[in-house]
């Protein structure tokens, strides 16, 4: 069975053309390159805002119409909290700290950050990810290295940092399956971190 959170879908010109946020949309080389940690921080915002009224705050745009121009306001906002380095932004818990931080001084809100670690087996890591959908919690995946294509760039899934250097902030929002083969692989086949955000 499919458990599908409600996500935001993304408008253009009256035309859906997104489920979430897509860092080419970013105007810099630079942040289309490695906005991946940003647009993911921009997904979880949008989906909290337009789920829970507590988190109202966390998107400035209309939540029953989710319009590319806002969106990309609100990828702009993530960035400056999630702005790459070098090397990306390839920092799981530097990207539930920041998060964190945001949430907080959007509103007030407090949430609680679950940190799913590379050592945990792989049948731990997929309950991980089942029960925070489950929970209707979205989760956010930096992938570091895996062999399945399923998982590539450019697979029309979603995209991730194309700059060579491998850390993929993915964010899971609906099908737990469509992962599953990377969180059963062997940690030397995929290595991937996950993080869920509860709301306290």
């Amino acid at each position: 069975m499919i458990n599908e959170l409600n996500f935001p879908v993304v408008l253009e010109n009256g035309r859906e053309i997104a489920y979430g946020g897509d860092q080419d949309w970013f105007p810099q080389k630079f942040q289309q390159n490695a906005g991946c940690a940003s647009t993911t921080g921009a997904n979880l915002a949008a989906y909290y805002a337009k789920n829970d009224p507590k988190c109202a705050r966390f998107y400035r745009g209309d939540t029953g119409r989710f319009l590319k121009t806002e969106y990309l306001d609100c990828m702009q906002e993530l960035y400056r909290y999630m702005t790459p380095g070098f090397m990306g932004f390839p920092l799981v818990n530097r990207f539930a700290r920041k998060f964190v931080q945001f949430a907080g001084e959007h509103g007030g809100v407090s949430v609680r950050p679950h940190i799913l670690c590379r050592e945990d087996r792989p049948g731990e890591r997929i309950r991980f990810v089942k029960q925070a959908i489950g929970g209707g919690n979205p989760v956010a995946l930096l992938i570091l290295r895996h062999r399945a294509p399923e998982l590539e760039e450019d697979n029309g899934l979603d995209r991730g940092c194309r700059r060579g250097q491998r850390d993929l902030f993915r964010l899971r929002q609906t099908r737990h399956s469509s992962h599953e083969r990377c969180f059963r692989a062997p940690q030397r086949k995929c290595f991937a971190h996950g993080v869920v955000f509860v709301l306290k």
